[in-house]
């Protein structure tokens, strides 16, 4: 765990992604072969499964091309939320049926003079906080199979105040989104901040609105990995 001190700023902008939309609006319907989570940041090699409008394959460059674009939308939203926060990510497993699990409690650490807790807190979905991303999905569920997406970026977020000399852990999120979207890696990040005199703890989890596949169509009220409604972070402070 790390403490940073800092004056918080949410206002960063957040620009929408038009020129991937623009390059791969009118690609053909992915095939319906499933292929499921690695376990890790690689993406299983779809290229064979997903075709242009011409039925022209789409080469591992401008699959490349929409993997880095993805990741670099993460990383600015991600940073706009913990600017200057040495953050904690929680990575876990969905289960085989694809619905949303709970984290295994962390150790806290042997010097904690006080651990309080836990508390829960229930927080709503914010957003979108970026529109129309195109990311490669490939979560394992069963739906939507693997290929190219438009999707709405949400996200819910923490923010509690905990007492001086104090270091706040996020132990659950129930149920749990994505602690990275653009690879749909399972789980949440977290960090502490002072912010003027006065101790936080934050904790974010992302869920997406896959809004349209890559032939264009219109996909309806799609949402992985769950639906936007409010969720449970379980927390702890350890006091020293």
């Amino acid at each position: 765990m790390y403490i940073s001190f800092f004056s918080f700023n949410f206002n960063v902008p957040i620009t929408k992604i038009h020129i991937m939309k623009n390059k791969f609006n009118f690609f053909c319907i992915i095939s319906l072969a499933l292929i499921s989570c690695n376990g890790n940041n690689e993406i299983s090699d779809p290229v064979e499964s997903i075709s242009n409008a011409n039925g022209k394959a789409i080469d591992k460059k401008e699959m490349s091309m929409i993997k880095k674009e993805s990741e670099a939308m993460f990383e600015k939203l991600n940073n706009s939320i913990f600017q200057n926060i040495k953050t904690t990510t929680v990575n876990t497993s969905f289960p085989s049926s694809g619905n949303t699990s709970s984290i295994t409690s962390q150790d806290p650490p042997m010097e904690a003079q006080n651990i309080f807790g836990p508390y829960t807190i229930e927080v709503g979905i914010n957003g979108p906080i970026a529109t129309n991303q195109a990311i490669i999905f490939n979560d394992g569920t069963n739906y939507p199979p693997i290929g190219v997406y438009y999707a709405d970026v949400y996200r819910y977020f923490l923010k509690v105040e905990i007492p001086a000399n104090s270091v706040g852990i996020v132990d659950t999120v129930y149920p749990v989104g994505y602690s990275n979207y653009s690879n749909q890696t399972s789980g949440f990040t977290y960090g502490m901040a002072v912010e003027n005199g006065k101790n936080y703890l934050y904790a974010n989890t992302y869920t997406l609105h896959l809004k349209y596949n890559a032939a264009g169509q219109y996909l309806g009220n799609l949402f992985r990995p769950m639906n936007p409604s409010a969720i449970r972070f379980t927390y702890r402070y350890l006091k020293f």
